[in-house]
């Protein structure tokens, strides 16, 4: 059979060659593309996470700057009067006053670089439960004595609501003392005089208690809740801050919980207080039952319960 007219014999291999030639082209340089572009946006990711990163570092050395510098301040100061002979020989009265306050300024100093610690070996994953036969009411017990002088001196009551059969639970013991040290610590810091911070700790079924620590205090609103549930959040901010504190007490609590297999709940108004219900599994096999949280615990009003905020770690 012969060649058909107007097609030159070879040529349609030649064709399919150079478009097949064309196509690998087409295809590398579109590859190149490809990867330039994923490199492109890779390089912009890290550079994004690059400065996320300066930025907390720059926010957490602001924070901490201030307070670390402040009770160390305190410190320098009471110690340098302390250690004049006149001031210690005119003003006899004055030295246990003053070493006092050099003993409250160092254990305020100890407190922020004990959650410092903390909350960087939760985050790391170094942090691990002692598990041990809890007394709940004698862990609140030496708690309150912490700052039964100050809820004085700030005319602020503390109350307390404990079950009369209340179960010891299989939890770290240290742990929990730290998650009702956090939240009396946050109750009697924020509520002014003559209010009251009242703790309550019940039985909520057969699985679990409730820790409950209500205040009288400021409370927050929906945003300023969002920032103090973050690591170094603080709702209070500026260059004339009303409280002290690193931020670190409610994320300290919320991890801790978790460890616990436990759960935290918040309600807070503006003006109107914050109630702080912490839900704590009585033994190992209640921890493999709470996969939901119980209801939170309302305020006493039905109008703070009708706009209240909730929040479950």
């Amino acid at each position: 059979m012969g060649t058909p007219v107007g097609l030159v014999k070879g040529s349609f291999t030649k064709h399919s060659v150079r478009r097949s030639s064309l196509l690998t082209e087409y295809c590398d340089r579109m590859g190149d593309l490809v990867l330039r572009h994923r490199a492109t946006t890779a390089l912009g990711a890290a550079k994004v996470d690059a400065e996320l990163a300066s930025r907390a570092k720059t926010e957490f050395i602001a924070k901490m700057s201030h307070e670390l510098r402040t009770p160390l301040n305190a410190i320098i100061g009471f110690s340098e009067v302390l250690g004049n002979v006149e001031t210690a020989a005119t003003k006899p009265a004055k030295v246990p006053e003053y070493a006092r306050y050099i003993e409250d300024s160092a254990r305020h100093l100890l407190s922020i670089v004990n959650n410092i610690l903390e909350l960087s070996k939760i985050q790391s994953g170094r942090a691990s439960l002692s598990l041990e036969m809890v007394d709940l009411e004698e862990v609140l017990s030496s708690c309150l004595m912490l700052f039964q002088e100050t809820a004085k001196a700030n005319q602020i009551e503390i109350r307390q609501e404990l079950w009369s059969e209340l179960p010891l639970i299989e939890a770290d013991m240290v742990k929990v003392r730290q998650i009702l040290i956090n939240l009396v610590s946050n109750a009697v810091k924020f509520t002014p005089a003559g209010g009251r911070v009242t703790i309550t700790i019940n039985q909520q079924d057969d699985c679990c208690v409730r820790l409950i620590v209500r205040d009288s205090g400021i409370g927050m609103s929906a945003d300023d809740l969002d920032v103090a549930l973050q690591p170094f959040g603080q709702a209070d901010v500026g260059t004339q801050r009303h409280y002290e504190g690193s931020g670190l007490g409610l994320p300290i609590v919320q991890a801790l919980s978790a460890m616990h297999r436990g759960s935290v709940h918040i309600h807070s108004e503006p003006n109107k207080g914050t109630t702080v219900t912490v839900m704590l599994p009585i033994d190992a096999a209640s921890r493999s039952r709470m996969n939901s949280p119980p209801a939170p615990v309302p305020f006493s009003s039905a109008e703070d319960t009708d706009t209240a905020l909730q929040l479950e770690a």
